[in-house]
Order: C-alpha cells, then sequence, then structure tokens
C-alpha cells in the first residue's frame, strides 16, 4: 500500500493571490495527500481562496478577521469521510474526530487545555492522533521557561504518549514546526522531512505514512500433501510438544510451520 504524505506549512497569509499560487503550485508538486496551513489570515468570506490544487476537502478555521486562521485539506483521491467538525466560537482551531486536528500557536495554556478537553471528550472514538503545527516552542519544552503553552504542550504528549518522528533520528530541538504522533504507529513512517525555506520564510514540513490496509486478509500457510505423509517426523514432533501447558490450537499451527523447516534443511 502506497504511504500517504502529509505535510504541514506555516504560510504566513494567503490573501496575495500571487502568494495563494505558488503556495499551491509548491503543494501540487509536493504530492501532498493532507496539508495542513497555519496562519492563512483568511476571513470565513476568503475561504474559497484555498479551494484549488484538487483539494476537495476543505476545513477552515471560522475567523471573522484575518488573524491566525488553520486550515486542513484533503487531497481530491484521499478517502476520507467526515463524522463531525468542532470549530471553536472564536475561530481559532478545527477539529475533525478521528482524522485530522489543526490549531493555532498562541502562548495561552488555558487555551490548550480546552483544545485537551475537546480531545479527550472524542478518545474513545480515536484510532489515533496525528497533531501538527507551527507550536513556536522548541520540542525540549522542559527548558522553554518563557512560554506557558510549552507546559501544556508537553503534558499533553506525555498523558497521549506522543512523539516527534524527525527528532527520534536527527536528536535537534532547534526546529519548532513539530508532527506528534502515537508512538504505536511510529512504525508505519516512512520518511519525514523539511523542505527549503521558500515564500513564506517558513519550511514545509513532510511526514510519510503507511498505513496497514485492514481489507486485505493475510494469505494461508498452504502444505504439500506430501509433506503430510512424512508420518515418522510428525510423531517425533507430537512426543515432544503434546504436553498438558500446550493447548492443541498451538501445536496444531506449530505442526503445520515444522515441515517447512524440515525442507530447509534437505536444501
Amino acid at each position: 500500500m502506497a504511504a500517504s504524505k502529509f505535510v504541514s506549512w506555516n504560510t504566513h497569509g494567503l490573501n496575495h493571490p500571487v502568494k495563494c499560487g505558488k503556495v499551491f503550485s509548491h503543494l501540487k508538486k509536493s504530492k501532498a495527500d493532507v496539508v495542513y496551513l497555519q496562519k492563512t489570515h483568511l476571513r470565513m468570506t476568503d475561504h474559497s481562496r484555498i479551494k484549488q490544487g484538487g483539494f476537495s476537502q476543505i476545513f477552515h478555521s471560522k475567523c471573522h478577521a484575518k488573524c491566525h486562521g488553520s486550515a486542513i485539506l484533503i487531497y481530491r483521491d484521499v478517502q476520507f469521510v467526515e463524522s463531525k467538525e468542532i470549530s471553536d466560537k472564536n475561530g481559532c482551531f478545527v477539529i475533525v474526530p478521528g482524522k485530522l486536528f489543526n490549531i493555532p500557536n498562541n502562548d495561552d495554556q488555558s487555551f490548550f487545555e480546552k483544545i485537551y478537553k475537546n480531545l479527550s471528550t472524542l478518545q474513545a472514538t480515536l484510532d489515533s492522533i496525528i497533531m501538527v503545527g507551527d507550536f513556536n516552542t522548541s520540542r525540549q519544552i522542559q527548558t522553554n521557561v518563557i512560554l506557558k503553552s510549552g507546559a501544556g504542550i508537553n503534558s499533553f504528549r506525555e498523558s497521549y504518549n506522543l512523539s516527534d518522528p524527525w527528532r527520534k533520528i536527527h536528536h535537534s530541538y532547534s526546529r519548532i514546526k513539530i508532527f506528534l504522533l502515537e508512538n504505536r504507529i511510529l512504525p508505519f513512517v516512512t520518511n519525514s522531512q523539511y523542505h527549503t525555506i521558500i515564500i513564506s520564510g517558513h519550511s514545509p514540513v513532510q511526514l510519510g505514512i503507511c498505513f496497514l490496509d485492514s481489507t486485505v486478509s493475510q494469505r494461508a500457510l498452504r502444505l504439500d500433501p506430501l509433506q503430510l505423509s512424512c508420518s515418522a517426523h510428525h510423531g517425533v514432533f507430537l512426543q515432544i510438544n503434546c504436553t498438558p501447558d500446550v493447548s492443541h490450537s498451538t501445536v496444531w499451527k506449530s505442526l503445520k510451520a515444522y515441515p517447512r523447516g524440515q525442507l530447509f534443511q534437505l536444501l
């Protein structure tokens, strides 16, 4: 199954048509499936400007002023079904339960606590959490005593067992744009990288994840009937492994793999 590509970008304003066009031109070249945009500075009446580039589903914070602005864009080839959309009354964030999450980076700990409260109520219905954005604080949050929001982010990361895959490899704390994933889905990450700084003065961040396709059934082990005719070897195997502390199902599964090992010895 092909990996899904996530891109996060602090655009620093998309009101100018030329700049907006350059941003989406770069996103098209990156072939992103899901895009997280920060600081779009778009009002509700201007959301049509980001309905381009092949992104069929647009989720944008509902803000009436040109401040902040977070958006999540889903490419048309991505199969995504929205179950619910939650927006802050001040238009600072948008949540799509179970799938995507995007917020601004204000230095307001109470604001982050409100976000976490919303996520806590949805935790039972979430398959996984991907938290993305320009956090405006170092990943080594315990050394950052200036920002109150740093403590809130660190608390959330520990509570939900989240990690940044890029820092797992590079061990650097200088970057403030972060992907936070649950540790259990880190093995499915295929790549994580920072692009060149262009257009907005901020570098886009890319993440690739190869999700397992639960609809594909595993191939069953099938043995050649001739392999089962070797009763002498089977008798020895059963004599050794048929004990009271081993279930019959475990013995049967082991027995199906045993002839394969015998064949390897003959090669």
